[in-house]
């Protein structure tokens, strides 16, 4: 949250000097301050999804100083940017590979975790913070599943779980393994240290924050083509779901207890929004591969009836 409110204060200083709002003291913003910042934000380009959780934000920050300018606005029926269902990008086989290929040219510590980060999502199906948060007692290496400890909503709604380590990962599972004990042997720490995935300092060993992986990720990018579609480690999840389900539909009670839904209809709108993001690239693949048989045998003749020398009246 503090690293929220740093961001956004950023933004509303800048609006402040060029005078699109008139105080950034969040006692004293009113509904013209609050409307002009959803505008920028909205011309910015950025996603309703994005716009409702800054939006949010500042609302606490308002809210916790007194100034209830946001409940005002919308009890008197202002309209705010909202968070809408959008397509979900997935990754194919052909995707996959060159993140793997660009994987292999990280070297060090930093490279065995993120070949290992690359690997086991789109075969295990856990949201990014709950591989980050993973422990080692977690995992079952006889059995290849990987108990989620630390789930979305965790002491709300949401409740550990059994994943899955799906066989194209468990080679790398192993990999990784042995180098992070390897890694801890040399620093003299306890291979039985409690993260999974350690990082591992010189005072101790911790759970890397969020922003480490998003770095991991980062690394990737730098060795991709020019041109590879923006992706991000969510991707990875959805791209479990669809090589599932892609031949499998009939296992949704499968895929939906190993993603964490409650209930397989939050699945099959996961799955849905994945093929809408896929929806032309499909289209374009079903089309060429039967565009054959699609051509009539008379393209480019006459029809006598249409095109003969005189006119054909009533109705054909």
């Amino acid at each position: 949250m503090e690293r929220k409110v740093r961001r956004l204060n950023k933004l509303l200083v800048s609006l402040k000097k060029k005078g699109t709002i008139k105080t950034v003291n969040p006692k004293s913003l009113d509904l013209r301050d609050i409307i002009a910042i959803e505008n920028v934000m909205r011309k910015g380009g950025k996603s309703g999804a994005t716009i409702e959780k800054e939006r949010g934000v500042l609302q606490a920050v308002c809210t916790f100083c007194g100034n209830v300018v946001y409940q005002e606005a919308e009890r008197k029926g202002e309209q705010f940017c909202k968070r809408t269902a959008e397509s979900i990008r997935s990754l194919d086989k052909e995707e996959l590979e060159l993140i793997w290929k660009a994987s292999e040219d990280i070297h060090g510590w930093t490279g065995e975790v993120t070949r290992f980060v690359m690997y086991a999502y789109p075969y295990m199906g856990m949201r990014p913070s709950e591989l980050r948060l993973a422990k080692l007692s977690d995992l079952d290496t006889k059995n290849w599943s990987i108990k989620v400890s630390n789930p979305k909503g965790k002491g709300k709604y949401g409740s550990c779980r059994r994943a899955p380590i799906l066989s194209p990962a468990q080679p790398f599972v192993k990999q990784f393994l042995k180098a992070r004990e390897d890694r801890l042997r040399e620093k003299g720490f306890d291979v039985r240290s409690e993260p999974l995935v350690p990082m591992i300092h010189e005072t101790g060993v911790a759970y890397y924050s969020e922003n480490a992986f998003r770095k991991f990720k980062a690394n990737v990018d730098k060795n991709l083509p020019e041109g590879f579609q923006p992706w991000s480690l969510k991707t990875m999840r959805a791209t479990f779901c669809n090589l599932i389900m892609d031949e499998h539909p009939e296992m949704i009670e499968d895929v939906a207890n190993a993603m964490g839904h409650v209930d397989t209809r939050t699945t099959r709108k996961f799955y849905r929004r994945t093929l809408e993001g896929r929806s032309v690239e499909r289209l374009h693949s079903m089309f060429d591969a039967g565009k054959t048989e699609m051509m009539p045998d008379t393209l480019g003749a006459k029809n006598p009836l249409i095109e003969g020398k005189y006119d054909v009246t009533g109705y054909v």
